[in-house]
């Protein structure tokens, strides 16, 4: 399985490296998780850390990957036999696409749909396998600005997040939530 992961990786790295001159963007930002379904039943709300590498080479489509990294404490007298997740990082390979056209590197604020596959490590309580497949969707607003001649974006977004619906144990419960996040991104 590891095999597989570092196979993605570098194809989205080789994919990333044909513009690389260009539109590379880095950033770094932190953003709230909330809970649902049975992941609610079990965790607290949360904090995330988040970095993220994106080409945006076309202006309506970006893509990249963004690494999600978030500790999670279970719910408030819930039972010590009830398996809880402890912490997750996620591995999000991510489009996004700006559905207006609009112009995203000069002082304006614009709309973008992102979709995204998961590969994540959530740690849980009672020490079964880690490993989940999963998908994101949601949207999100960037402003594009200059300072100090540099080209810097501020993502606000949202995404419903979904890291192990499609891959996991069958001793684990699926885990669903809305990610919030706020991103400070940087022209490379």
């Amino acid at each position: 399985m590891r095999m597989k992961l570092l196979i993605i990786l570098f194809g989205l790295f080789i994919i990333m490296n044909q513009n690389l001159q260009s539109q590379l963007y880095g950033g770094l930002g932190a953003g709230y998780i909330q809970p649902f379904g049975e992941f609610d039943e079990i965790n607290k709300s949360a904090l995330s850390y988040s970095v993220n590498l994106e080409n945006r080479y076309y202006c309506r489509l970006w893509y990249g990957v963004r690494l999600d990294y978030s500790e999670f404490e279970a719910m408030d007298g819930l039972d010590a036999t009830i398996p809880h997740y402890n912490n997750i990082l996620n591995i999000t390979p991510q489009f996004r696409y700006n559905f207006l056209g609009l112009n995203c590197y000069d002082d304006v604020v614009f709309p973008y749909l992102q979709l995204g596959m998961i590969i994540s490590s959530a740690g849980s309580s009672n020490n079964s396998s880690r490993l989940g497949l999963g998908a994101l969707g949601g949207g999100g607003l960037s402003y594009g600005f200059n300072i100090f001649k540099t080209c810097f974006l501020v993502d606000l977004n949202a995404s419903y997040s979904m890291p192990n619906i499609l891959i996991k144990d069958n001793t684990r419960k699926e885990i669903q939530y809305l990610h919030l996040n706020l991103i400070l991104n940087v022209k490379l």
